[in-house]
């Protein structure tokens, strides 16, 4: 009859065995969970607050960056000469020796016209300049709205990415802090400059 098996034979297997079940536990669940409960705690309202202090200054910058509304110099020149020379005492002498014959000299229409164009292309330049303040100042406020959503998705790809770390750092039962996760908020700003999450927000 075969001796039993010796339990020095059966210990080392059963030790590995159970460091495969913690290292594939902290690797699956724990490590991702106690990282997502770290970084909301440690770096979200840090995230939130730069990602608006970028957003309001973009939105400064694209405003400033916008061209306002301007007269063309030459053309009102233009307008206000040709208006006072039809309102000229030397024009009011001509339309009375043209003895009810109207605008003889076409002045009068064309001083109209001219001055009609000009504040027809005035007016226009006036509400194209305030529809795309406008649409900046509400892009401005959409993305203003979406920070913390950004930031969520930036902490859910970063704790991706450094999954293994995590499970090293809580497998270790945080005796051992790989440097990714001492230094999280740096591999967040790595993941939002890569624009991994910049679709959450339109764009960024």
């Amino acid at each position: 009859m075969l001796p039993g098996p010796f339990p020095a034979d059966i210990l080392p297997k059963a030790f590995v065995a159970s460091l495969l079940v913690w290292g594939g536990a902290n690797y699956l669940l724990i490590g991702p969970k106690i990282g997502e409960r770290m970084v909301r705690a440690d770096y979200l309202p840090a995230c939130e607050i730069n990602l608006r202090q970028l957003v309001k200054q973009q939105g400064k910058d694209r405003l400033a960056g916008l061209n306002p509304p301007s007269a063309d110099p030459a053309r009102e020149l233009a307008a206000r000469q040709l208006e006072r020379f039809s309102n000229s005492p030397a024009m009011e002498g001509l339309r009375r020796m043209s003895r009810g014959m109207g605008d003889l000299f076409g002045l009068d229409g064309m001083a109209g016209d001219l001055g009609v164009l000009y504040r027809k292309q005035a007016a226009e330049a006036r509400q194209a300049y305030q529809d795309a303040k406008r649409r900046i100042e509400a892009e401005t406020q959409t993305r203003l709205g979406e920070a913390g959503d950004v930031c969520g998705c930036i902490a859910d790809k970063a704790i991706s990415v450094t999954r293994s770390d995590w499970a090293l750092f809580t497998g270790t039962l945080t005796a051992y802090r790989p440097a990714s996760i001492a230094g999280f908020g740096q591999k967040m700003a790595e993941v939002h400059r890569a624009g991994a999450c910049a679709g959450k927000a339109g764009g960024s």
